[in-house]
């Protein structure tokens, strides 16, 4: 009996489709199979991409991204900030934009110092700097008589009802012929004065070779406009000024006048 077998096997390489087909009979063992040959047009568009890609990607990308305009902000930012901002905030207080001389520091005007005043004029007001509490310089007061005498500051601040103002000075009151206290001046709209307020008895200075901080806080009343602070000057034990005995020393420093709402 003779028998026939026909196979057919189907090969995808790459999207090409072969055909592979034999015949021959089982007592044919000298019969070779054939294969039909490579059907050129089944090279599609597909193909073509695929076997035309290259085998890596062409080197066009550049080694960095180009900078865009956030990219160019961030690069042109310094390391660091400018040092465009003060050491230390600047007081915005009224009294300190109406004032510099607060520590003495300004050279120049002497007996008052810049932006002080003699209320009285029995004694001498110089700016020294071999005594001083803060910076370089400060003011010494001399009496030249027994009777009490004022040294106030020049600026008037202005002030709300009800608030409160706070003056302090830094002295050095190291004999025991004089002394001093703070005190304040109120003045109305129209630039009168209508009230004067002085510290209690427990804060006049202390006679001490060390520096001392005096503070005077008091409420403004309703009329009030504008305040100026004052040290005055007591006579303690001066013995006899005119004799030409040494007389009372005080030296004061770092002024400063503040409000609170």
């Amino acid at each position: 009996m003779k028998l026939s077998l026909f196979r057919k096997t189907s090969i995808v390489v790459a999207g090409l489709a072969l055909a592979v087909g034999a015949c021959g009979s089982d007592d044919a063992k000298s019969g070779t199979d054939t294969v039909a040959p490579l059907d050129t047009a089944q090279d599609t568009a597909q193909d073509t991409a695929i076997d035309t890609t290259p085998d890596t990607l062409p080197d066009t990308l550049p080694d960095t991204l180009p900078d865009t305009a956030q990219d160019t902000a961030i690069d042109t930012t310094p390391d660091t900030l400018p040092d465009t901002l003060p050491d230390t905030l600047p007081d915005t207080t009224p009294a300190q934009q109406g004032m510099s001389n607060w520590g003495f520091e300004e050279e120049g005007q002497d007996d008052p110092p810049a932006d002080f005043l003699k209320g009285t004029g029995a004694y001498t007001a110089n700016r020294v700097t071999t005594v001083f509490h803060g910076g370089v310089a400060s003011c010494k007061l001399t009496w030249t008589s027994a009777n009490n005498q004022d040294f106030e500051q020049e600026y008037a601040m202005p002030v709300t009802e009800g608030s409160t103002v706070t003056l302090k000075v830094w002295a050095l009151d190291n004999d025991s012929l004089g002394n001093g206290r703070l005190a304040m001046y109120f003045y109305d709209a129209g630039g009168a004065k209508v009230r004067t307020e002085y510290g209690n008895l427990q804060e006049f200075t202390d006679d001490n070779a060390e520096w001392q901080e005096l503070t005077l806080t008091k409420t403004v009343a309703a009329g009030e406009a504008s305040v100026r602070g004052f040290i005055r000057l007591y006579d303690e034990n001066w013995p006899d000024p005119a004799a030409g005995t040494e007389a009372p020393v005080l030296y004061i420093d770092d002024w400063t006048m503040t409000e609170t709402l």
